[in-house]
């Protein structure tokens, strides 16, 4: 069934998938493996500082709507729980791992993309940005949610769903 999103026309059956889920997978087709268990760990006790950092400081993001808080889109089948999205909606993501020496890596792009789809149909609201935050250089990162972004992430989701779609038929 050919739906319409937000002007743009796409295929969006199948299950339900996490922005994680995604982004796994689009991780594992470009050839990125599984972080260490002990890296995840570390990045998970960084991260909550971070978060506890920021929800008790304006001054670098502003106003804060809601941390870690999960999102569902029926519309989409997609659903997330966003690092931080800021009053107007603004999704952002921290990050503690590598930092790129310029711009926003592809899968972290991707993500932000995703929560900003995601939020954009649960609020009704127009996105046209979305943060990541570096714990590492404490530096905040613009990702610009254009065309081409937007398509790519839309059509990321729509492959995740025909492979979430096909690992349940191979556990039944």
């Amino acid at each position: 069934m050919l739906k319409q999103f937000r002007g743009y026309n796409m295929v969006l059956e199948g299950p339900t998938v996490s922005v994680g889920y995604i982004v796994e997978c689009a991780a594992r087709t470009l050839g990125f493996t599984s972080e260490d268990p002990v890296k995840r760990a570390i990045g998970r006790i960084i991260h909550e500082r971070v978060e506890r950092e920021l929800k008790s400081s304006s001054r670098v993001f502003g106003k804060i709507a809601s941390i870690e808080m999960l999102y569902e889109s029926e519309n989409l089948g997609l659903r997330g729980v966003p690092d931080i999205v800021l009053t107007d909606g603004t999704p952002v993501e921290i990050k503690s791992g590598e930092v790129p020496k310029q711009g926003v890596y592809f899968l972290h792009q991707l993500q932000v993309c995703l929560y900003a789809l995601l939020l954009e149909d649960v609020l009704e609201w127009d996105i046209d940005r979305g943060y990541v935050y570096y714990t590492r250089t404490r530096e905040k990162k613009d990702v610009k949610l254009g065309e081409e972004l937007r398509i790519k992430s839309l059509k990321t989701l729509r492959t995740a769903k025909k492979l979430k779609t096909q690992e349940e038929v191979y556990q039944v």
